[in-house]
């Protein structure tokens, strides 16, 4: 067997979020061309700058699961499927590769170049469209 880790860019960062959140940063740590930049000044509220949040994000506590969540429902049809005992498992009905998505990171253990290659084609139809 072979491996290889795939860096999906972004993955985390433009997963959709079913519930918008929430969250607040102190103004006095963003730094002052941002602030500028993008005309924050006018939109501190008791020294704190409010965000929504309207994707997932590093850092936020479900980030994992919207992203499991997401790769199940793209993947389920191309045979790809989480391993029944092993939650963040992910394997092929027939081919011989598994995966893990850590972050925006795929870690592939696979045998043959026609089973990683097929996976990567799946993943340029799936997770960029």
């Amino acid at each position: 067997a072979k491996y290889v880790c795939i860096d999906i860019k972004n993955f985390y960062l433009e997963t959709p979020i079913d519930r918008r959140e929430y969250m607040r940063i102190p103004a006095h740590l963003i730094p002052e061309e941002f602030m500028q930049e993008y005309k924050l000044h006018n939109k501190i509220h008791n020294v704190y700058i409010y965000i929504k949040i309207n994707k997932s994000m590093y850092g936020l506590p479900q980030a994992g699961v919207i992203a499991n969540d997401l790769l199940k429902k793209r993947l389920a049809n191309h045979s790809y499927h989480e391993a029944k005992h092993t939650p963040g498992l992910w394997k092929h009905k027939t081919r011989l590769v598994t995966f893990a998505l850590v972050v925006d990171n795929f870690d592939i253990k696979f045998v043959g170049d026609d089973n990683i290659n097929h996976l990567i084609n799946t993943f340029k139809k799936l997770l960029h469209h």
